[in-house]
């Protein structure tokens, strides 16, 4: 690589970082975790278990099992009944509502970002999103 390049490199993950923070801030004021909502979100595309969701969201089982404990207490999904591992968890109707209401008020804080864009930011940025596609690979949810 050259220099070129390892700026280009190093300049990007600034910009991540950038996004990152402001996400998470921005998530403090909403009714759920970040873990909560990507759980929710993951969820929305299929029903998935338990280890599943652990995988994706890079912790180990128990911890999941944790954090739908609690999703479970609100509402917000359905455990199958019975034993046995391996069975697929759904949202429920509340989770699917949340999932709405977090969505919502993330794109109203991001309505307001877009409000100083041109037209031609905008062509722009629907040209980066492919790229960060390519770069990071495209959203599931």
């Amino acid at each position: 690589m050259n220099s070129e390049q390892i700026r280009l490199i190093d300049e990007t993950r600034k910009r991540l970082l950038v996004i990152s923070q402001i996400m998470r801030r921005e998530a403090e004021a909403l009714p759920i975790t970040t873990t909560q909502g990507a759980v929710l979100s993951l969820l929305q595309v299929s029903p998935m278990t338990v280890s599943e969701l652990a995988a994706a969201e890079g912790i180990r089982t128990p911890t999941m099992s944790q954090i739908l404990s609690r999703m479970e207490e609100s509402d917000w999904i359905a455990r199958p009944q019975g034993s046995g591992k391996g069975k697929p968890i759904c949202l429920t109707t509340a989770g699917k509502l949340m999932c709405e209401e977090v969505r919502t008020k993330r794109n109203q804080a991001l309505k307001q970002r877009f409000r100083s864009l041109s037209d031609a930011d905008l062509d722009n940025l629907q040209s980066t999103l492919t790229l960060l596609d390519k770069l990071m690979g495209a959203p599931k949810c």
